[in-house]
């Protein structure tokens, strides 16, 4: 895979070619929790492509595939077009504790879905059209460079989340980027420990390897794994067992109507 080497950050409002790039500055969302808001902390170091910064300085990027055909093995308990829905809700619900994070500059979700594109629009994060070719051997990966390729023109400092994180806390992911802002390329791992939920670069090439064993494949290529509890950060959605856990931990509002919606 070929290696983009970042630019020089640049004002939010630079053009960048197919993204529309929107400083985010939301108010917490409402019904956030207390301990939902990230905690002040003082850092020996913050990364900015060699640089000090304080301000909103990190974009998040968010891969999402075709609706109709995310999550299929949740089949068991969701019809097809329920299915759907609840995939959309956990997206909304990470986007909504992400945008939350004062670190957070913007969000960018790569995806050739028209529904999930309008309803990321709809929460201010930017779109970009997933330019991956029709029967690529490696789509997610794929997906995550074009993305981090258009972040990069703008905002050297990058996180992908997974999209599928009904349960995360704003105050988790705000820890879990401080303890990365120690590290040059990080992640932190799923709650089945072989999959990533995070992956972060501070003005280097961040170099995706996601997949089914991802952890991995992250630490063998030098990242650094995070520590910390973060179990909603942790808990990503592929089974019915692991939506059982999130709801343990308790979901987002845009998840809960979902799942309430659909008696489920």
């Amino acid at each position: 895979m070929a290696r983009a080497v970042p630019q020089a950050p640049a004002p939010i409002t630079a053009a960048v070619p197919t993204v529309l790039v929107i400083p985010i500055t939301y108010p917490a969302p409402r019904g956030a929790r207390a301990d939902d808001l990230p905690r002040r902390r003082t850092l020996s170091r913050r990364w900015q492509d060699g640089t000090m910064s304080g301000g909103p300085d990190v974009g998040v990027i968010i891969a999402v595939k075709r609706l109709s055909q995310a999550k299929t093995r949740l089949a068991p308990v969701f019809a097809d077009g329920v299915r759907e829905q609840v995939v959309l809700a956990m997206l909304v619900d990470t986007i909504t504790a992400a945008r939350s994070v004062a670190a957070v500059r913007s969000i960018t979700v790569v995806t050739p879905d028209e529904t999930a594109a309008a309803a990321v629009r709809a929460l201010g994060a930017d779109v970009l059209a997933d330019p991956t070719a029709p029967g690529h051997p490696d789509p997610l990966n794929s997906a995550v460079t074009a993305a981090w390729a258009a972040v990069t023109n703008h905002t050297p400092n990058t996180i992908v989340l997974q999209g599928d994180l009904p349960a995360l806390r704003s105050g988790e992911l705000a820890e879990a980027l401080a303890q990365a802002r120690q590290h040059r390329r990080s992640f932190v791992s799923d709650r089945h420990t072989s999959g990533t939920a995070a992956l972060f670069a501070f003005g280097v090439a961040l170099d995706p390897r996601f997949g089914s064993q991802s952890a991995t494949w992250h630490r063998d290529s030098g990242a650094v794994e995070l520590t910390g509890t973060w179990p909603g950060l942790r808990c990503d959605i592929d089974t019915p067992d692991d939506l059982q856990r999130a709801r343990q931990i308790g979901v987002g509002d845009a998840t809960a109507r979902a799942l309430n919606l659909n008696n489920a």
